[in-house]
């Protein structure tokens, strides 16, 4: 891992890791209030118009050139347990990020949102593309601090 940090939330980091996941590649497939905060936090849209994030391989804006049709997330993919729920996906803009938002089972708010730093020691790497990976980078501090007191997810 290119400049290992302490992980910032050590404890998510660890519960995280003693978890086993069921992978899910469909919004429709996260528990029901994991999926309504997300809707309620990206934003419902207008009956009939773009959802709130796309499922993987579905169009999104992936750059700063704006198509209404489109939301600005797509899930990359997400997974569930009897203890935690987490929901991984880019966002576009400006510049092209990921996110990382780990819910308590049954719960309505993220105990955890953060960023992926993608570039260490002026390198960038490829992201996780596995739950594996995101384990090892959330366990080695390469996702940063907590969207969520920022609302930045």
């Amino acid at each position: 891992m290119l400049g290992a940090a302490t992980p910032s939330h050590p404890r998510i980091a660890a519960l995280f890791a003693s978890t086993n996941f069921g992978r899910l590649d469909r919004l429709e497939q996260l528990p029901e209030p994991v999926r309504n905060n997300l809707v309620s936090h990206f934003g419902k849209g207008e009956p009939g118009s773009k959802p709130a994030i796309a499922n993987p391989k579905e169009p999104f804006n992936s750059g700063d050139a704006i198509d209404v049709r489109y939301p600005m997330r797509r899930l990359l993919f997400a997974g569930t347990s009897e203890s935690l729920s987490f929901v991984y996906y880019v966002h576009g803009g400006i510049a092209l990020h990921y996110h990382l938002v780990i819910y308590q089972r049954d719960s309505t708010e993220p105990v955890f949102s953060g960023t992926l730093i993608a570039s260490r020691g002026g390198r960038y790497r490829e992201p996780p593309a596995s739950i594996d990976d995101l384990n090892q980078w959330l366990s080695a501090g390469d996702i940063a601090g907590d969207a969520g007191q920022t609302h930045d997810w």
